[in-house]
């Protein structure tokens, strides 16, 4: 393999150039990754616990809710499992360090994909003249669901850190 790789015309050769790391650019947005992955990493097995526990209980109480209240579903069971405990609960715990005002800022960033690409993708099901399209206008359902669903980052932790306070 050759010890430099020519980049566009009249630039230097990839390895010449400044190496691009994802974490510096993302530290220099203010986003502190490596504290988040400790804060990950550092969690005792019963906190994983506390935290799939309480996210899957949420998370399936909602869903039926939404389908009672006909506002929205998952289109499968498992994507319970799958946004509440595989997504949210590492985003939770990686964001738990910080203020409240900045957990939300997290989920909004955190939850933007999940929400717009679940019902872009139609894997999850909006009914039709739900009660947040009649409030807001069926543009808003998406943008909705992403303002309040970020709402889990920071009062899942609140939850969490009451939990454990009640058992110790």
């Amino acid at each position: 393999m050759p010890s430099s790789i020519s980049g566009a015309a009249g630039s230097p050769p990839l390895s010449k150039r400044s190496s691009f790391s994802l974490y510096s650019s993302l530290y220099s947005l203010g986003i502190d990754v490596s504290s988040m992955r400790s804060n990950f990493f550092c969690c005792s097995p019963s906190r994983y616990f506390l935290y799939i526990s309480f996210y899957f209980g949420v998370g399936l109480f909602m869903n039926q809710l939404g389908i009672l209240l006909s506002i929205a579903q998952f289109r499968y069971t498992f994507q319970v499992f799958t946004c509440y405990v595989c997504y949210l609960v590492p985003c939770s715990i990686a964001v738990s360090h910080l203020k409240l005002f900045d957990q939300y800022l997290y989920g909004l960033f955190f939850l933007a994909p999940l929400e717009i690409g679940g019902y872009a993708l139609e894997s999850s099901i909006a009914f039709p003249n739900n009660l947040i399209d009649v409030l807001f206008g069926v543009r808003n359902f998406s943008l909705f669901m992403v303002v309040f669903f970020a709402l889990y980052i920071p009062l899942g932790n609140l939850s969490i850190l009451a939990i454990e306070s009640s058992f110790s």
